[in-house]
C-alpha cells in the first residue's frame, strides 16, 4: 500500500508538470523520468498492482510531450501485446520516432537494434506504412515541441539502409 500511495503521487505530480509544459515542452526532466518509472512499474505490476491501461496512458501522455524514452516503452508495448494485440506497425512507429527525435545516447544502440528486431518481424512489404506513421508521429510532437537533445546523423536516413 506504501509503494501505491508513493506511485499516486508520482502520477498526480507528473501529469500536472507534463500538463503545464505540454505546449512547449519545457517540462524538467525530473518528472518525465519520475513518471516514466512509475508508469514502467504499473507495466510490469512491480510495488503496485499491474495496470497496464495506466501505464499506457501514461507513457503516451509523455510521449506526446516530446520524452523519448516514453515513446520506447510505449513502442515497447505495442511490440509485447501489453495494449491489446501485438502491433508491430506501432511499435516500430514510436520507436523509430523516438530514433528520430533523439533518444539519450546510453540508449540508442539498444533502441535501434529493438527498432531493428520490430522491422525483421514485419518484413519489408509492412515496413513502408509503418515508415510513414512514424513520420507523421515525429512531425506532430516536433511541431509541438522543440527539444534540445542530440540527435545522431544516421537516425534520419535509417529507414532507407538496408
Amino acid at each position: 500500500m506504501k509503494y501505491a500511495a508513493k506511485s499516486l503521487l508520482l502520477i498526480v505530480l507528473g501529469v500536472a508538470a507534463m500538463r503545464t509544459a505540454a505546449a512547449d515542452c519545457t517540462a524538467t526532466e525530473v518528472a518525465p523520468i519520475s513518471l516514466n518509472r512509475t508508469a514502467i512499474m504499473y507495466a510490469r505490476g512491480r510495488g503496485v498492482a499491474k495496470n497496464t491501461p495506466l501505464a499506457s496512458t501514461l507513457f503516451r501522455r509523455m510521449a506526446l510531450g516530446g520524452y523519448t524514452p516514453a515513446m520506447v516503452n510505449l513502442g515497447t508495448m505495442y511490440e509485447q501485446g501489453m495494449t491489446g494485440r501485438r502491433d508491430h506497425r506501432r511499435a516500430y512507429a514510436w520507436i523509430r520516432a523516438a530514433l528520430a527525435l533523439g533518444v539519450p545516447k546510453e540508449d540508442y544502440e539498444a533502441t535501434l537494434f529493438k527498432l531493428g528486431i520490430i522491422a525483421g518481424r514485419m518484413g519489408t512489404a509492412r515496413l513502408s506504412g509503418a515508415e510513414a506513421l512514424a513520420v507523421s508521429i515525429a512531425d506532430e510532437i516536433a511541431g509541438r515541441c522543440v527539444r534540445p537533445q542530440e540527435r545522431p546523423a544516421d537516425t534520419i536516413a535509417m529507414a532507407s539502409e538496408p
